[in-house]
């Protein structure tokens, strides 16, 4: 094992390993440090002010920073799709601790795809203003 992963939880490994295709293995290390990448952080807090009062989408929202994000600049609505599960939970978690509605922020634990989308299997609202995503290691 590598020393980048010999810090990091049991759980935060699983966590961070995800089947992907064909049933090959993805690690994706250093998800702390994302989070504390401040230069990061402050563009996509910016940027994500053209969030207000719109109906958002976070393609792989991962700890769901984006999202929870576009929901402090006055986003309407944000849907996340998380494929991890682990992930996905823990973004509602994080819902349930900030007491956030959840008619404000609904998370799909699913792979998101356009054809999907377009035959209606999500059930999503018909007003999507935006669809954002930071989609790494994929």
């Amino acid at each position: 094992m590598s020393n980048a992963q010999e810090h990091y939880s049991p759980a935060l490994k699983e966590m961070q390993t995800v089947k992907g295709c064909n049933n090959l293995e993805y690690y994706f290390d250093g998800l702390d440090g994302m989070m504390e990448d401040t230069v990061r952080n402050k563009f996509y807090d910016e940027i994500l002010k053209e969030c207000k009062g719109k109906c958002c989408i976070d393609v792989g929202a991962g700890s769901g920073l984006l999202a929870f994000l576009a929901l402090k600049h006055g986003a309407k609505k944000v849907i996340c799709f998380e494929q991890n599960s682990n992930s996905a939970r823990h973004i509602e978690q994080c819902r349930k601790r900030m007491r956030i509605l959840s008619s404000r922020i609904k998370v799909i634990n699913d792979e998101f795809r356009v054809s999907r989308w377009n035959r209606g299997d999500y059930d999503l609202p018909n007003n999507i203003d935006i669809v954002f995503h930071e989609i790494l290691g994929s």
